[in-house]
């Protein structure tokens, strides 16, 4: 691959992430209304911020190291930083401008049914995550020991 098609094929990787991300946005521009966000913007204690915004950088370079020594220092530690940070943007914003859009748009029946499911779905997730991690430890202890299954 030479230099110059790099550029390109970067462009047309990237691009559907960035359409997305800005279709989110321009429905969530619309949605908001302004006096009421300006409003609660005013009212906040941005102090509490100032104490948590050290503990979250330092955290986030913590992980972004120790996925670059996982993968054995192959990509450069800012693609990790970058790539990490993009999956924290997917895994964490954009659910939560999907539940926001949702609200706005279900029912109060629809939305009783899904507020009372919340905890048998907590309860299966827990479930499912405790049997994946109970064969994970199941299999990892013998190779850890050397006794192959």
């Amino acid at each position: 691959m030479t230099e110059k098609s790099r550029p390109r094929g970067d462009f047309w990787r990237i691009l559907p992430g960035v359409l997305i991300s800005l279709i989110v946005l321009a429905v969530l521009i619309f949605l908001i209304d302004w006096q009421i966000f300006f409003t609660a913007l005013k009212q906040a204690n941005y102090s509490f911020l100032l104490l948590a915004l050290p503990v979250y950088v330092v955290s986030y370079l913590v992980r972004s190291r120790s996925w670059h020594i996982l993968l054995m220092e192959e990509p450069p530690f800012k693609q990790v930083f970058l790539t990490e940070q993009a999956g924290y943007l997917m895994n964490n914003v954009l659910p939560f401008g999907f539940i926001f859009a949702g609200q706005t748009q279900i029912t109060v029946g629809l939305s009783s049914i899904i507020n009372a499911m919340t905890p048998l779905f907590a309860v299966l997730v827990m479930a499912a995550v405790s049997v994946v991690v109970a064969v994970y430890v199941m299999v990892a202890i013998p190779v850890m020991v050397g006794n192959s299954l």
